[in-house]
């Protein structure tokens, strides 16, 4: 019996017409108000692929639609600003609710325009999603214009130049913006989390929790050795207590005044707890306000009935830093302590 194959399957024709190809401005125009033109009877496109960089005259003005369309770059070509370009902006958006376009691998590239959607008070943006996309500016730039009301977005940019700072700058953005290694969620503009190569932080310093924890919070602790006379507390040899806040600490036959040594970033509230689970050999070494650091140490001030005791096994104490008010050095303030044994 002969059998017969088809070489694509049925459904082929029609996912061939929700794909597109454009190669110049007028062809995005066009196929764009096919997504959402109501009188269009043909297959609807679902997938824009720019076939070469597209040079803009003037910006796209977009309709108050549900696109449901992806305009993809595939990390070579762009939308750019061309050169008789003629506005303010890239995109306009309308009065009323748009939703539903993703830009992936696109760049964005501009020598004048500062803003890439605008709008107005009456604008609501919802489900923009622009992945693995890219700039190229000739000014800073702002991705929305200031009174559009923005949700369920994100904007993640891999290529960003250092020199501009880049900002959503919606009055009402909830989404979440990543720009190379930082990235920041907003809930109503409000800071719910952000991660930088410096760190992660919860909230804005608004009125609200920051962070609650429903399980248990545990600090990674650093294991240190100290020896000698007068030894600073410090990560390996780094010159800094890192970005720590736990460690646990073996004396060694030590003397003299415990040292510490500054954060690598130094912000005030940093919170720094020693924990001294082991001594060896003879051990002399006193917790004590240090006003004269060795080189790569801070200033300490002790409980002011503390000074001098030499701590123990399973003794710990618990520093905050700060940056003393009218004075340039970092010092480590005692907060709390337990002399255990």
């Amino acid at each position: 019996m002969r059998r017969y194959f088809r070489a694509y399957p049925a459904i082929s024709s029609r996912q061939q017409g929700a794909d597109r190809l454009v190669y110049s401005e007028d062809d995005l125009r066009r196929v764009l108000w096919q997504a959402v033109d109501p009188t269009f009877e043909g297959e609807r496109p679902s997938t824009i692929r720019l076939a070469a960089d597209i040079y803009l005259s003037r910006p796209i003005e977009l309709g108050a639609y549900q696109y449901n369309v992806s305009i993809e770059g595939s990390g070579r070509f762009a939308i750019a600003e061309g050169g008789t370009f003629t506005g303010s902006y890239l995109f306009g958006l309308p009065d009323g609710s748009i939703s539903d376009i993703d830009f992936v691998g696109v760049t964005f590239s501009t020598t004048n325009v500062a803003l890439l959607f605008n709008g107005s008070s009456l604008t609501a943006v919802d489900d923009f999603i622009f992945e693995e996309c890219s700039l190229e500016l000739g000014v800073p730039l702002t991705m929305f214009q200031t009174d559009i009301v923005v949700t369920s977005t994100r904007i993640d940019f891999d290529d960003y130049p250092a020199a501009h700072s880049f900002i959503v700058g919606s009055a009402s953005f909830t989404g979440i913006e990543s720009v190379g290694e930082s990235l920041v969620q907003y809930n109503q503009s409000d800071v719910v989390l952000s991660r930088t190569p410096d760190g992660v932080l919860c909230g804005d310093g608004a009125n609200k929790h920051s962070l609650r924890v429903d399980g248990a919070a545990v600090l990674e602790p650093a294991f240190e050795v100290l020896q000698g006379a007068d030894p600073l507390l410090q990560v390996g040899t780094t010159g800094y207590v890192d970005n720590r806040s736990m460690f646990f600490i073996v004396l060694n036959n030590t003397s003299g005044t415990l040292q510490i040594a500054p954060p690598r970033h130094p912000i005030n509230g940093h919170i720094l707890t020693l924990y001294f689970y082991a001594l060896t050999g003879t051990n002399s070494l006193r917790l004590d306000d240090v006003t004269s650091p060795v080189s790569g140490g801070s200033y300490i001030q002790v409980n002011k009935n503390h000074h001098g005791h030499q701590p123990n096994t399973h003794f710990s104490i618990t520093m905050l830093f700060q940056q003393v008010l009218g004075a340039s050095y970092p010092t480590w303030v005692e907060m709390a302590r337990s002399e255990n044994t």
